[in-house]
């Protein structure tokens, strides 16, 4: 969540704001759930935010095909 306050807090206006989300939101929209801590889950902590982000950019993906 640090990231995207600092990322907002550079937005020049309101509308800029409304195109910044949480990557998460992709996959949990309305959840707010942020991007875990991988050095928190130990060895599979990293292959679960590596298999988060990857189903979040392969959302991302079909969107931008479509």
């Amino acid at each position: 969540e640090s990231v995207y306050n600092y990322i907002i807090s550079l937005a020049g206006n309101p509308k800029d704001k409304e195109k910044v989300s949480m990557i998460m939101d992709v996959l949990f929209e309305g959840e707010n759930i942020s991007v875990p801590d991988p050095y928190l889950g130990g060895d599979s902590g990293f292959e679960e935010v590596y298999q988060l982000l990857f189903g979040a950019c392969s959302e991302i993906c079909k969107d931008i095909s479509n």
